[in-house]
């Protein structure tokens, strides 16, 4: 079975999403279709064909071509070629609907035959004009299978006429076996160690743990990421014991993420944006860290049984959670047990078990 899968992200070759590639290569014949170079939020990627000289799977290295900066209005130039090489049997889109991109290349991919799945993550519902929304419905109209990454992507994805087969699955998982609890930085942080990752927007909501803490004792907030509001929220912890790191290297994260004692994601609901799923949930729990998350978008989906959940922006609920895990051991326990368990639902494995699934019924 030849499988062609495509998606910006894959630039950062130091991310868990070429693990994931690693796996589902042991199952089909893989091709991977990315860009050279691409700058992604703070950095700007440029790929290696070095890399993946060991690989079991083949990498186009594609030139990216944007009619208008930043926008939905991209593709790769020669993408036609690579289908002619390739004649796959599955091509798996990991780009939005809209985008010209999903609508060019499953054009391209009908004289082979080739099954389309496409991947969303988009959990707002809106309406797009011309020509997103004709490669919206070209998309939906042409595609065999979708993926959405959350169930809210599935109910719009429904209301704008999906009627074929579909699957909530997350777009990559973690490595269990790379991914594991490393106690060396145990000990780093005096007293309760309370942690966030992420980039420092308004829209993760770090303020409002700011606000929370306020009045703790012997704690340490270590705040691990980068980001336009870094400034503004270096401000705004004047007088708090927090830490600062810049984004490290993801195969450090677990070391760092074990030294939590907790970790907070109390992302916010924007006018255009809500949390899609929040990734370091699940490398929490699969560092045996219990996990404290806003009820904005996935994230109650995500945590399930395995942490606590608060109403976004209510500082007492956040407070009170915080204090409970603190003051609670035996529920402490009980969660980081849960996440243990949790986070095997979201693992590389699983995930990839799941595409496979869908390759298989639809060739």
């Amino acid at each position: 079975m030849r499988v062609l899968i495509t998606s910006r992200s894959y630039v950062d070759t130091s991310s868990g999403l070429h693990e994931q590639l690693d796996i589902l290569a042991e199952k089909v014949d893989l091709y991977v279709m990315m860009p050279k170079e691409y700058k992604r939020e703070l950095k700007e990627y440029i790929v290696n064909e070095s890399e993946f000289l060991n690989k079991k799977y083949k990498v186009f290295l594609m030139d990216l071509i944007f009619l208008k900066r930043d926008s939905a209005l991209f593709y790769y130039k020669n993408m036609k070629a690579v289908l002619d090489k390739i004649k796959p049997d599955i091509i798996h889109i990991e780009e939005e609907p809209w985008t010209l991109f999903n609508y060019l290349l499953i054009k391209y991919s009908k004289q082979y035959n080739s099954k389309i799945i496409i991947f969303s993550w988009e959990n707002i519902y809106q309406e797009f004009r011309f020509p997103l929304n004709y490669f919206e419905k070209y998309s939906i109209k042409n595609a065999d299978y979708y993926l959405p990454g959350n169930e809210d992507a599935m109910e719009i994805l429904i209301k704008k006429g999906w009627n074929k087969g579909v699957k909530v699955i997350p777009r990559y998982g973690i490595n269990l076996n790379s991914f594991v609890r490393d106690e060396s930085l145990r000990g780093k942080w005096n007293g309760f160690v309370i942690g966030f990752v992420g980039r420092l927007i308004h829209d993760k909501g770090l303020k409002y743990l700011f606000e929370a803490i306020r009045d703790f004792m012997d704690y340490t907030l270590v705040v691990i990421g980068g980001g336009p509001q870094e400034e503004e929220m270096r401000l705004l912890s004047k007088n708090l014991n927090v830490v600062f790191i810049k984004t490290i290297n993801y195969k450090e994260m677990n070391r760092y993420i074990s030294a939590f004692d907790v970790l907070v994601l109390p992302s916010i609901t924007m006018p255009r944006w809500k949390e899609q799923f929040g990734h370091v949930l699940i490398e929490a729990m699969a560092c045996g860290v219990p996990v404290i998350g806003s009820d904005s978008g996935e994230i109650p989906r995500v945590i399930g049984n395995a942490g606590l959940i608060f109403k976004e922006k209510d500082l007492f609920e956040l407070k009170g959670c915080l204090l409970t895990l603190k003051n609670n051991s035996e529920l402490y326990n009980r969660l980081v047990k849960s996440g243990h368990q949790r986070v095997k639902e979201f693992s590389c494995d699983n995930i990839v078990g799941c595409f496979y699934d869908v390759y298989t019924n639809l060739v």
